[in-house]
């Protein structure tokens, strides 16, 4: 919804769906188009200026059939209940369907955006605008980023990576254990990557196959 209206689009080879708005371009070809088509303007502005008038001239013109113009009625009916225009302007979106990935991303438009590990396997709705990625699941959305340009990109929300790592990492049957923390997988990380500095430094020492302390000795 947009300016509180929502557009219903008329049907493919259906003329009755649209009546309305194909006499409203009738009436403007015959009273500005075919007025106008054999007068030479120089510029924008003076073009847009005789449009205006015949506008106007058409709008101030009396109904056959009751009273009053068309003038009459938007001041009568449209006028009293229009409202600002929004403040922000209205972005086309587009959407289509995504089936989620094993590793929890989507492949849109030859990039890849991050949803919810829980989500794996799913089909998603994507809406896509010229800034921006929106997934939605049965509905509801989801999660959101900025739209990437170029090829091969993933977008990745940090957090959803780390719970999906968690989810991964967790036997089936501790997965529904309240008592498992993410913290407790970081502290994993952290003693892992220790122990990998410690073993690196032992093997930076040796030489030609020979602790330094022992090469020290025999020398």
């Amino acid at each position: 919804m947009h300016y509180g209206v929502g557009v219903v689009p008329a049907r493919p080879y259906k003329p009755r769906d649209k009546a309305k708005v194909e006499s409203g371009v009738q009436l403007a070809e015959r009273w500005i188009i075919a007025a106008l088509r054999n007068r030479k303007f120089f510029s924008i502005e003076e073009l847009n200026q005789a449009i205006r008038e015949l506008r106007d001239r058409i709008n101030q013109r009396p109904f056959r059939k009751r009273e009053g113009s068309r003038a009459t009625q938007f001041a009568a009916v449209d006028e009293p209940v229009m409202s600002s225009l929004p403040a922000e302007r209205f972005d086309l979106s587009e959407w289509s369907r995504a089936r989620v990935n094993i590793d929890y991303h989507i492949a849109f438009d030859t990039n890849y955006y991050s949803v919810p590990y829980n989500l794996v396997q799913e089909l998603v709705e994507v809406r896509s605008t010229p800034t921006t990625v929106e997934i939605f699941h049965k509905g509801q959305r989801v999660t959101s980023h900025l739209r990437a340009h170029g090829h091969g990109h993933a977008v990745t929300i940090s957090e959803l990576n780390i719970e999906w790592w968690s989810f991964a990492m967790v036997s089936p049957n501790n997965r529904s254990d309240s008592t498992f923390r993410t913290s407790k997988l970081r502290n994993y990380a952290y003693t892992s990557t220790t122990y990998t500095r410690r073993s690196s430094c032992k093997k930076s020492n040796s030489v030609g196959g020979v602790n330094a302390s022992e090469r020290h000795t025999s020398l």
